[in-house]
């Protein structure tokens, strides 16, 4: 991932004697994985420390630490301190050797007490100043002659300096352990375990307007909430907090955090809007609170009946969503003010975050509660394998593979009485028995039990639907999008939707059982379900693609070594974007006192200029901010 996501950078490898940036490297990493603990994003943890650990296995393979006799971790290596004494730039380090010459390339290095490293290709021909050392290739046919067979990398035991492979794994195996504690010890064994993936944990979400006008409402939740005390018992995995986030058009919260399902019920019973403590500058403030506080893959509920009146208000909220891997069901109260761009606004939000918009009657408690237990089932051991939102489209396919024992089939209208009818894959219609109808809501619980169950089924309804089916199956397999920390405009983050056509965009495919995956593809689909693009996967679970200008989904095709085939479907639509804002050199630490230099590039593409409003949460409290040398680079 580190070679996808920085190349060409020498220093994530210690490359080209880059000591210092390596090192600097390792110590941002290190602190970025420690901050996103601290905010409970545990993909974020898992990316930079993936990151952090390649760069230094690295270090003992590409550098001389073992020729020099060393047989413990380097302790200065992610603390930003000098390693130790570094050759520099005029210091010869390597003498030339023929590449068939196995005793002149195990013994070319002619220093002896400075650290160096081997310079890599990254360009063609290689840049490499007079008496530096190689990295080196593999080369494992005899009487092979190629200066790329000289070098001092020990990457494998065919590298150059292949006889000190095992050593120089030894150490980065010990340095990895030791970091790897250390990070134990700076979390607690709850933080520790659900960074490893040893627990699973999730919040369920509550996000109520408690508006006078909305007071049914609020007495509608309270009875569904009732109803959970006693069904979230049989829960397999129960969330493991519960997170209660009020407002009104004026003021929100406080959020409320709390562990058991009957002080859940309290706050709920305690609700009233004059008890709401801060002003709201932003509609979605409430539901942002909660998102910061909640777990990855948590459950949102967000009960409503008006969108927000603010210009783009939901850039936010919509990135905290997709950094907590939280989808956030809209449950709307319709009422004769709601307007057709209401119900648009909010519908497209819900189905952003791969939720979704649902007209709710107050007056059915019951039929509310079972769709929010449905949620909560579906958390653990579902797959998605499609997710299709309203867009004047009635009729589609999903693939029922060798691996279902049941699914779920969500159908939302906007329209009540909508009638959905399924063909099994035999071509016979399979009659249908909602266990959960009301005017806007159907819900199906269908058994798989036989082999005639498993392939295409096809479903029509009857109005304009969004449909969602849920799969239970224990081969669980997810797709993520991952976007360049560097590119033409430098190295950062980019805190933006992808940059159509942007290059050196990667998905990257995880499977509880990788070994059961013979060829993985990756499908772009459009909002109508139209496939854009189409990628086969190369090493089978990651994929350079292009940006389309159309907002997609991600599907990802499996082929199975069984002979079979699998589709899983990711919920959330991925929005692209003309406009895209780098910040370098993260992460960036605040210290009371110092000046903090941030630096970010702005890259417009789109025919409309750009008004930039610098606006960090809580920093104008404490901080004087001066911007200077603000680059927009406008094509």
């Amino acid at each position: 991932m580190t070679d996808l996501i920085y190349d060409p950078a020498s220093y994530t490898h210690f490359d080209n004697e880059e000591f210092e940036n390596g090192s600097k490297f390792i110590m941002m990493q290190l602190r970025a994985a420690q901050s996103s603990l601290a905010r409970r994003e545990w993909q974020y943890a898992r990316m930079a420390i993936g990151f952090m650990l390649h760069s230094m296995q690295d270090f003992y393979s590409h550098s001389n630490w073992i020729e020099l006799g060393m047989r413990e971790p380097n302790r200065d290596l992610a603390m930003g301190r000098r390693l130790g004494s570094i050759a520099d730039k005029d210091t010869r380090t390597c003498k030339s050797c023929n590449g068939s010459d196995e005793d002149c390339i195990r013994d070319n290095l002619i220093v002896d007490q400075y650290l160096t490293t081997g310079y890599y290709p990254y360009t063609h021909p290689i840049q490499k100043p007079p008496g530096k050392c190689n990295h080196g290739y593999i080369c494992t046919s005899s009487g092979e002659r190629s200066e790329g067979c000289e070098g001092i990398s020990k990457d494998s035991v065919h590298s150059p300096h292949g006889h000190l492979h095992y050593k120089a794994a030894s150490i980065a195996y010990s340095a990895t352990i030791k970091m790897l504690n250390e990070l134990r010890a700076s979390a607690n064994t709850y933080t520790f375990s659900k960074f490893l993936g040893l627990t699973s944990s999730f919040s369920l979400v509550f996000v109520i307007d408690v508006s006078n006008r909305l007071q049914p409402l609020v007495g509608m939740i309270r009875t569904v909430t009732s109803q959970l005390v006693n069904s979230v018992q049989n829960l397999s995995t129960k969330p493991s907090n519960y997170i209660l986030a009020p407002f009104n058009g004026s003021h929100w919260g406080p959020i409320h955090v709390v562990t058991k399902i009957n002080e859940f019920f309290d706050l709920i019973e305690s609700l009233n809007e004059t008890k709401l403590q801060h002003s709201s500058e932003h509609y979605y403030d409430a539901l942002n609170g909660a998102l910061k506080t909640c777990e990855s893959e948590s459950v949102a509920f967000f009960f409503t009946d008006a969108p927000s009146h603010e210009p783009c208000p939901q850039g936010l909220t919509r990135a905290l969503a997709r950094l907590k891997n939280t989808k956030i069901d809209v449950l709307f109260v319709n009422s004769s003010q709601s307007t057709s761009e209401t119900i648009s606004e909010l519908n497209h939000f819900a189905v952003t975050t791969g939720g979704l918009f649902i007209n709710i009657d107050i007056t059915q408690p019951t039929i509310n509660g079972k769709f929010i237990y449905r949620r909560l089932q579906e958390t653990l051991g579902y797959e998605c394998i499609l997710f299709q939102s309203m867009s004047n489209r009635r009729e589609g396919i999903f693939i029922i593979d060798t691996t279902a024992t049941s699914f779920h089939i969500n159908v939302v209208s906007f329209s009540p009485s909508i009638v959905l009818q399924l063909i099994e894959p035999t071509g016979s219609i399979f009659r249908l028995d909602p266990s959960v109808q009301s005017g806007y809501l159907q819900m199906f619980s269908i058994d798989v039990t036989a082999q005639s169950d498993v392939g295409e089924w096809k479903y029509t309804c009857s109005k304009d639907c969004a449909i969602e089916v849920n799969m239970k199956s224990k081969f669980r397999c997810r797709t993520q999008l991952y976007a360049p920390l560097s590119n033409e405009l430098g190295e950062g983050t980019v805190v933006a939707p992808p940059l159509f056509n942007q290059s050196g965009v990667v998905t990257m495919t995880t499977c509880d059982y990788p070994n059961e995956v013979s060829r993985n593809s990756i499908q772009l689909i459009s909002i109508t379900g139209e496939i854009l693009s189409e990628y086969l996967a190369i090493d089978g679970f990651s994929e350079m693609i292009q940006i389309s200008l159309r907002s997609f989904r991600i599907r990802t095709c499996l082929a199975r070594h069984d002979g079979t085939l699998a589709y899983r479907d990711e919920r959330p639509l991925i929005e692209t974007s003309r406009i895209m804002m780098v910040v370098h050199n993260q992460p960036l630490v605040a210290i009371s006192d110092e000046n903090l230099n941030v630096t970010y590039t702005i890259q417009n593409d789109a025919n409309t200029s750009l008004y930039v409003q610098l606006d960090i949460d809580g920093f104008f409290e404490k901080f004087k901010m001066v911007l200077r040398n603000v680059k927009i680079d406008e094509k």
